[in-house]
């Protein structure tokens, strides 16, 4: 009984996930034209944070942790909609401000026979000492563009944005 009251303090304390971290993209996995990967650096060497969206064709370099955005979120025992959809976080310590990351499965449709309802995004938050200073979506079904790059340096609250290609150029 005690192990189990520790282990729960654990989880309480710790916000531990029972069902474990969502796993990790694994780099020369065989990729697909239409997989989307999130990933989070923290350089602090260099002083800043990375977030980016990215295609299975244009993998980072190592030090970017990824995800599969597919596996950010849940779909429902018939296959037919998305039940739930899944958070990662992430926290970095650039000299004295520190950030919090969180990365959110953004589905393309709630129902997946519905446009675009076979594609998932994602949604990052970030928090710099306490404060939210970014909370939007990485791309969406609608976007013509989606974003490729979000670089956060201590020195200031808005981040530097870089476009990726077109989505009509990425799924063709």
């Amino acid at each position: 009984m005690w192990r189990l009251r520790c282990f729960a303090a654990l989880v309480l304390i710790h916000g531990l996930s029972l069902a474990g971290e969502i796993r990790q993209y694994q780099r020369g996995s065989p990729g697909s034209d239409d997989q989307l990967l999130v990933g989070v650096e923290c350089n602090k060497s260099q002083h800043y944070l990375q977030i980016g969206l990215f295609d299975a064709h244009n993998v980072p370099d190592e030090r970017m942790d990824l995800w599969d955005t597919v596996d950010l979120k849940k779909n429902d025992a018939n296959g037919e909609a998305v039940a739930n959809v899944l958070s990662v976080g992430r926290r970095c310590d650039l000299g004295r401000h520190h950030y919090r990351i969180r990365i959110t499965g953004a589905p393309g449709n709630w129902t997946l026979n519905g446009a675009c309802g076979s594609l998932t995004y994602a949604r990052a938050r970030v928090w710099k000492n306490g404060a939210v200073i970014f909370d939007d979506d990485l791309s969406s079904c609608k976007d013509d563009h989606m974003l490729k790059l979000l670089t956060f340096f201590p020195d200031g609250d808005v981040p530097v944005r870089k476009q990726g290609v077109s989505l009509s150029e990425l799924f063709r």
